[in-house]
């Protein structure tokens, strides 16, 4: 998944992507470490979507204090 982050990222003409993708590999090993037991138990099953969803919105954060930094 984080490089798939890091992909995406490039692709769209995003440049010093290494803090987002960064926080994103921490946040995806936590989601996935707390989560595992819910997708071991059923087949077929996904992350909670609170995890997702907390994983997602602090690598957005990790992208605003980027930017927020390259502008001073």
């Amino acid at each position: 998944m984080p490089l798939v982050l890091w992909i995406g990222m490039r692709i769209t003409g995003e440049r010093k992507v290494g803090p987002m993708v960064l926080v994103g590999v921490v946040g995806w090993v936590v989601a996935v470490g707390n989560g595992i037991d819910t997708i071991d138990d059923r087949p077929g099953a996904i992350l909670p979507l609170e995890s997702l969803a907390l994983v997602v919105g602090v690598t957005a954060l990790a992208s605003l204090i980027r930017r927020t930094r390259a502008r001073s």
